[in-house]
């Protein structure tokens, strides 16, 4: 009844494509709008409002990123709880070297509307572990937030692909320990899990050969975490028809690792619109 009276639209923003899934549709009923590679946020969010135009959407919208918009940090535990206002200072402050002084002005840049610097998003975290961060370029998010509003859209959601993907999978890795790694074309996330916890994120591109080039990663990261190279990985990954580094030889990593190849639409928007 509730989905009737609310329905809630999917929207996928892929390198160069937003992929619109309106609600009650399934994966055959998509409506996509293109922007050149390189473009501006202005000429992307152009393209958004013809395609929200074209289709009529209102109602609820929820948005998953491609990681070529979003990048991604683990950052360190704060010494005691703290409240949302308090943890923004604590992540700006943590950081502050990865993004320079852009996380410390995106409040500002929020008022005045100027657009810089960047939107930190985290989910809550039991006191004592490391917080998972992803950072949008205020530019986007607002402009996103400023499209929604004009349109009477409620924005419900603008969350990077992998949050979307380990909710899916946390209570099938809720007790594991290992990698888990969430592959696109020309992207990769890694994540090192201990006993179903996040410890360790790194986000890399990938230039031609994605198994080659994740096997180096998962050999560098045992490395870093001075631990032996191996273990049970499980990966996720899409775009095995599409693009050519993802018709990589997967079998070289089941050498020393053990690896769990997860199910899934191998369709790059389908896999962000589940």
């Amino acid at each position: 009844m509730f989905a009737r009276l609310l329905p809630t639209h999917h929207l996928a923003l892929l390198p160069t494509r937003w992929v619109l899934q309106p609600a009650g549709g399934g994966a055959a009923n998509t409506f996509t709008a293109d922007f050149a590679a390189g473009a501006d946020v202005a000429a992307m969010l152009t393209s958004l409002a013809d395609l929200l135009e074209k289709q009529g959407v209102s109602g609820r919208l929820r948005v998953t990123l491609s990681h070529h918009h979003v990048r991604l940090f683990l950052a360190p535990a704060p010494p005691a709880w703290l409240n949302p206002a308090e943890m923004r200072v604590w992540l700006d402050a943590a950081l502050t070297t990865a993004l320079g002084d852009g996380a410390e002005k995106s409040d500002k840049a929020n008022k005045d509307g100027k657009g810089g610097g960047w939107q930190l998003a985290w989910d809550l975290t039991p006191p004592g572990q490391p917080i998972v961060v992803a950072a949008m370029a205020n530019a986007l998010r607002q402009g996103l937030s400023d499209l929604c509003q004009s349109r009477g859209i409620k924005l419900v959601s603008a969350r990077p692909w992998l949050d979307a993907a380990w909710q899916r999978r946390r209570r099938q890795l809720g007790h594991a320990s290992g990698w888990y790694a969430l592959l696109e074309p020309k992207r990769q996330v890694l994540l090192r899990l201990h006993n179903g916890r996040i410890v360790g994120v790194r986000q890399r591109q990938i230039s031609n050969d994605a198994a080659a080039e994740l096997e180096r990663l998962l050999a560098r990261e045992c490395l870093l975490a001075n631990l032996p190279v191996g273990g049970d990985l499980w990966l996720e990954r899409t775009g095995a028809v599409s693009d050519p580094g993802m018709q990589a030889d997967w079998s070289r990593l089941g050498g020393r690792f053990s690896l769990h190849e997860l199910a899934g639409p191998m369709d790059h928007a389908q896999a962000m619109l589940q």
